[in-house]
């Protein structure tokens, strides 16, 4: 069997039908970490658990080797006193039900503590960390470096134990000296840093640091020089496009 076009074929026809919120569903790697893929929007996908498992089973059958440890884990690997699934339909049932055993106050993040908040325009908030999302649109992440204090502000909002942060220009906590080359593939360019392509082409802080780390490598036509674009999954149209450019 060609496993490499089920896998293609299978990944194409899940990218159209990506789960969504508030169903159960999990990340994967559409060309592995373990073989050059980044962590870059057009190589993640959402997927069923279910599929989830059958996508690493096909690259486990493509490429054998160190690709059957994903497949092992599922399976419940060596864990002592743990039966291992067995099937797609097993390791769906088990990651759902594991998932909402960890939801909520049984999550091992979740804080009881009573957390205040004031924003850069006055408001004040109180309240548990487990509400960042659906009262602040503060993601887990972001929350948990605010309340550590590997940040000094999210989305506006900071401590109100602290001083109110002044995070314009290089005092934002994403701003870096390095600099950097980046190119559009409609042509233009911009040389300098990370905050200062973001400022100058109303590109997000947040895309602009994953451009220049190159976790991402392209947002929106934009990529680091001598960065090659992505051949696969709903990025892939910018390769396209710089190539129709380059044939005019």
């Amino acid at each position: 069997m060609n496993y490499a076009r089920v896998y293609a074929e299978f990944i194409s026809d899940r990218i159209d039908k990506q789960p969504e919120k508030p169903a159960y569903v999990e990340r994967h790697h559409i060309v592995p970490k373990s073989i050059g893929g980044g962590n870059g929007k057009s190589n993640i996908i959402r997927l069923t658990p279910e599929d989830h498992f059958f996508a690493h089973l096909l690259l486990a059958k493509m490429y054998g080797g160190r690709m059957w440890a994903p497949i092992a884990f599922m399976l419940g690997g060596n864990r002592k006193d743990y039966k291992p699934t067995v099937s797609r339909s097993h390791y769906g049932w088990a990651s759902r039900a594991m998932a909402k055993a960890m939801s909520g106050s049984g999550a091992h993040q979740f804080d009881w503590a009573i957390h205040e908040l004031r924003h850069k325009d006055g408001r004040v908030w109180s309240g548990r960390q487990s509400e960042f999302p659906s009262s602040l649109s503060i993601s887990k992440s972001l929350g948990n470096m605010l309340l550590k204090g590997r940040i000094k502000s999210a989305k506006g909002w900071y401590l109100s134990a602290n001083e109110k942060p002044d995070i314009s220009g290089s005092n934002h906590h994403m701003h870096r000296k390095e600099i950097h080359h980046f190119i559009n593939v409609d042509g233009r360019e911009f040389i300098g840093t990370q905050f200062d392509f973001s400022e100058a082409n109303s590109v997000s802080r947040p895309a602009a640091s994953l451009l220049a780390r190159g976790k991402v490598k392209v947002w929106n036509g934009w990529h680091l020089k001598g960065a090659s674009l992505p051949l696969m999954g709903r990025s892939s149209r910018w390769a396209k496009f710089q190539q129709e450019r380059s044939e005019i």
